[in-house]
Formats: structure tokens, sequence, C-alpha cells
């Protein structure tokens, strides 16, 4: 079994090599324009995303993610609720995406894990250990589109170490949990 920084170096690998050959966000568009999604109308429940976010309460949080890895939880007018991956260390993330996939095989059909619910995730886990992952997210607070991360990639995307904290590092972010 790979250690949590064999993983990291695996996910690190396969991120350069998807944007191998791009020079700046420009190309990265042009690279991922099919997976390049405007968060106000295409956000989907179950759904993995990378994207920029500015805090509405930046002044008051002791800390906030600026480049969130998010699955939605749900969706409403003015933002959605979701698992923001990040604020997990990599050993919790891979454990919360295990127990999320285990789920997925039990749904039965891609429908039916679309409809997973903060209720749901809170019913089924029996430890708290990953309710600190769980953000709001107000649509104009947001500063980029999302890009998709499809769930092949999930584990891959989940120990890139490309957590943007404000206001304290990835440690004393983990350590507060």
């Amino acid at each position: 079994m790979a250690t949590t920084q064999q993983q990291q170096q695996s996910s690190i690998a396969w991120f350069l090599s998807m944007i191998k050959g791009l020079k700046g966000s420009a190309g990265l568009r042009k690279r991922v324009d099919a997976d390049y999604f405007d968060p106000k109308k295409d956000a989907t429940i179950g759904q993995m995303f990378f994207f920029y976010y500015d805090a509405k309460l930046k002044d008051e949080l002791p800390y906030w993610d600026k480049f969130p890895l998010v699955i939605v939880l749900d969706i409403d007018a003015t933002g959605f609720l979701g698992l923001n991956l990040h604020y997990l260390p990599p050993r919790l993330r891979k454990m919360l995406l295990d127990r999320l996939l285990k789920y997925k095989m039990k749904a039965g059909s891609p429908r039916a894990f679309m409809k997973i619910s903060y209720p749901f995730l809170k019913a089924v886990m029996a430890d708290k250990m990953f309710q600190v992952c769980v953000h709001r997210y107000l649509h104009n607070h947001l500063r980029s589109n999302f890009i998709i991360v499809h769930e092949g990639a999930w584990e891959n995307a989940s120990m890139l170490p490309v957590q943007k904290f404000q206001g304290a590092t990835a440690r004393q972010v983990w350590s507060n949990r």
C-alpha cells in the first residue's frame, strides 16, 4: 500500500501530465474546455470541482481556502454546500473518498449517487471527523469557473498539495480538527 507521500507524488505527476505543454491559464482553459463549467449554471450534486473563491467573511474567519476542492452536496439560488477536501489531511481525504465511493457502488446507479446530501453523510458517518470539511460557497464570491475532476481522477486530485489557505498553514488547519 502506498504511503501518503507516495500518493502525493503520484498525484503531482498525474497533474503535471494533464497540463504538460500548457502556458498560462488561457492554455489550461483551452485544454479542459469541455470540462470548464460556469458554476452558477452547471454545478452538479455529487461532482468534484476545483475553483477560486473569495470568502465573504474572510476578515472574521481564522482561515479559509482560496482554491477549494469540493464535492457538491446541495445547490440553491445563492450558492451551494460542499465537502472541501482540503480541510482534511491527505490520509482522511482518502478515507472520506473511500466511504463515498462505497456508497456509490451500493447506490446502484449514477443518478442515485447524485442525490447525495449532507443529512445522508451525517447519518452514514459514525464519526464527526469529516464535518470540518462541510462549507457553504456563495455564487457571488466565486472567482473562477469550475474545473471538473472526473471520478476516475478523484483520488489523484485529492492528494494534490494545492490548498491555498489564507490565515493559516495547512498543518495548522489540520491540527484544529
